[in-house]
């Protein structure tokens, strides 16, 4: 994916009290980044910009 790709979407509370957001992304998106429905993601910002990043289970 390149660097000056941008995608927009809506952040929704996950609403159990987590503080967990849920972020619907586009198909393009989830093919592109090779994630699937259910995937957790670590959220920061970076340069006053949100980064988002695949949280990979390691599965030995």
């Amino acid at each position: 994916m390149r660097e000056d790709e941008r995608w927009f979407s809506t952040c929704q509370d996950a609403g159990d009290g987590s503080g967990d957001l849920v972020i619907d992304l586009p198909s393009e998106l989830l093919s592109k980044m090779g994630l699937s429905l259910g995937d957790e993601l670590n959220i920061e910002v970076v340069d006053g910009v949100i980064v988002l990043t695949p949280i990979r289970q390691d599965h030995r």
